[in-house]
């Protein structure tokens, strides 16, 4: 679960984003967003697939071991 969290404060941050920006971005509580990001919360599929999507990564990338490149491309 924290792995998935991980992965979603990297592609934040490399996006330049704050928890308040992508909160507003995709309809969520920026406060969720940081419990997830943490680790204490696990989030939806649905927030999963519109992260993806905001991001241009396929949903698979917040379960596989492959690492995030900021030319939003994955790579092992």
């Amino acid at each position: 679960m924290k792995n998935i969290g991980q992965r979603i404060k990297t592609l934040r941050l490399d996006h330049g984003m704050t928890l308040q920006e992508l909160g507003k971005e995709v309809q969520f509580n920026y406060s969720n967003l940081s419990k997830i990001e943490r680790g204490c919360r696990m989030p939806s599929v649905e927030l999963l697939s519109q992260l993806a999507q905001l991001y241009n990564v396929e949903i698979s990338y917040f379960f596989e071991e492959k690492e995030y490149s900021p030319n939003n491309k994955l790579s092992y």
